[in-house]
């Protein structure tokens, strides 16, 4: 079983290591349903409880992934198990999925339940404490002042395409159509502030000094605001590469010709050496942020800032010697087939 199945699709997981409470949200039929899940809850349930905390354990546990990630799917199909007839009695949201807007994916119809199992047995219960306010969205850019070449987009004027519902509310949009365009949407949030600050500085930088003609990095066309809370950027609207989401590291294959090869390093090198020139800084050199477009050409890609290990030392994150070293190994993987 994977993230989802035929009655919901999971849209977020929420947990906290030290209590190991959690909050599972799923979409089922276009409503977004909230899921808190907590060991207070347990009464007189000493198998379940033994149950959920070995998912959690797994799930807390950083040092093997492969290990949470199974624990995750498990505790999903334990967890929502007793939800299976909600989901089956609710009536669908009606929508025109020919007109579907971020709008409509940030603010999805909400139910809140909280999971309470009594002598083994699990009891989803309506959750009538309903938060105060709701929690914002995006993040606040403060004194960074956006360039005047970006526009400014609300959410319902931003279209998500698709025809599965349960699909458009329950997956992160990347791919829309913004400003008369298809566009890339990389959302921002709060706990990312100083990645996102970082990549809107690098962008506003691009703009400033004219390097769009002469690099291969996607253009920032603008940002999502939305009128009730103009102080916050909910996410910036790039230029959208047609690349089938296919990145430097998936695309080389041993059957590459050396002419292509050159040609990703050049274009990669050449948009390096701007970026340097210019004082820009790229922080997160790796093949997976180099974008293979259906025309074979290369794009440089994340600007947030950070360091990959085997790619970058930690030293020399978000440094001129981190970029050079990170491509090298580029190079490395390009001509030699070698993997970090």
């Amino acid at each position: 079983m994977s993230y989802q199945d035929s009655a919901w699709s999971l849209r977020e997981f929420l947990y906290h290591q030290h209590d190991k409470t959690a909050q599972i949200t799923v979409i089922s039929k276009g409503k977004c349903f909230e899921i808190e899940l907590a060991p207070a809850n347990f009464s007189h349930s000493p198998s379940s409880l033994q149950t959920y905390m070995k998912f959690m354990d797994a799930i807390c546990d950083d040092e093997d992934y492969s290990l949470a990630y199974e624990a995750e799917e498990d505790l999903y199909a334990w967890a929502l198990s007793p939800f299976l007839p909600i989901f089956a009695d609710i009536d669908p949201s009606p929508s025109d999925s020919n007109h579907f807007t971020l709008r409509d994916y940030l603010s999805p119809q909400i139910y809140r339940y909280v999971l309470f199992v009594t002598h083994e047995h699990l009891e989803p219960r309506l959750n009538y404490i309903v938060p105060s306010q709701s929690r914002p969205n995006g993040l606040d850019p403060g004194d960074l002042a956006l360039h005047p070449n970006w526009c400014k987009v609300r959410p319902e004027d931003i279209q998500i395409p698709g025809t599965d519902y349960n699909e458009l509310y329950s997956r992160s949009p990347n791919k829309v159509i913004a400003v008369g365009t298809t566009c890339f949407l990389k959302r921002l949030e709060s706990g990312d502030r100083k990645a996102a600050i970082r990549e809107l500085g690098v962008y506003k930088q691009i703009e400033t000094l004219g390097l769009s003609d002469h690099i291969h990095v996607p253009r920032l066309v603008g940002v999502v605001q939305d009128e009730e809370q103009e102080s916050r950027i909910t996410g910036i609207l790039l230029t959208w590469v047609q690349c089938g989401y296919r990145t430097l590291h998936c695309a080389l294959e041993p059957a590459t010709s050396f002419d292509l090869r050159k040609r990703w390093d050049t274009q990669v090198t050449n948009t390096l050496d701007f970026l340097h020139e210019a004082g820009i800084i790229w922080g997160y050199v790796k093949a997976d942020n180099v974008l293979i477009d259906d025309e074979k050409n290369a794009w440089v890609v994340d600007f947030g800032g950070g360091y990959t290990r085997g790619w970058v030392e930690k030293s020399r994150m978000d440094t001129v010697e981190g970029d050079q070293e990170g491509l090298a190994k580029i190079k490395d993987f390009l001509y030699q087939g070698k993997t970090f």
